[in-house]
């Protein structure tokens, strides 16, 4: 069987069973937590995901994945937490959302797919956790200055074959109002911001 990366290491996918495909634990903007941590209840948020996880484990949640990028204020360490107290495996993502970052105005698609390649394989920001699917989310595939969208859909090669969630703006808005997975016995699951 073929495994996935989750925060917490390798999962053998025949073991994801129920799986809220599309949840955000704490979505912010990228460097909030660092240059203005006054924003951000991070323990707050590790006590409320760890108890709503909990409680979504209780009704057959077993895994969720979590498609906040870093441009989002991804917390992969904020993750690895939650997921080990409440016994739900998190998937975390690599890629970009809706705004393609300055700094890959000038970029290559094959330099882009590189990064994306090294948080998949090797880790992200050195702390051994590995994403286990790529988000590539932006508005119509252009930036707003109309430079090119480099994602790395489409890209042939290394990352080719990995699992992608893609979703354009109607879709991330979708997602907001509808996340919140039914849960088996017809009970709903955590909503966003879990």
């Amino acid at each position: 069987m073929a495994n996935v990366n989750t925060v917490l290491g390798p999962l053998d996918t025949s073991k994801l069973g129920f799986t809220l495909a599309h949840e955000h634990i704490l979505p912010t903007s990228a460097g909030i937590q660092q240059v203005y941590p006054e924003l951000i209840d991070r323990e707050g948020t590790i006590r409320d995901g760890v108890a709503e996880l909990r409680q979504a484990h209780r009704e057959g949640v077993r895994t969720l994945v979590d498609v906040t990028t870093f441009d989002a204020g991804r917390d992969v360490r904020l993750l690895e937490e939650v997921s080990r107290a409440s016994a739900v495996n998190i998937i975390c993502c690599t890629g970009i959302w809706m705004d393609v970052p300055r700094a890959f105005w000038g970029a290559t698609p094959d330099t882009i797919a590189s990064l994306y390649v090294r948080e998949i394989e090797e880790s992200i920001e050195g702390t051994g956790i590995k994403a286990g699917i790529i988000k590539a989310s932006t508005d119509k595939g252009r930036h707003h200055s109309g430079r090119r969208d480099y994602s790395s859909r489409g890209r042939e090669g290394p990352a080719e074959d990995r699992r992608t969630h893609h979703n354009s703006h109607l879709g991330v808005r979708e997602g907001r109002r509808t996340a919140g997975a039914n849960l088996p016995g017809g009970r709903r699951g955590p909503g966003p911001g879990v």
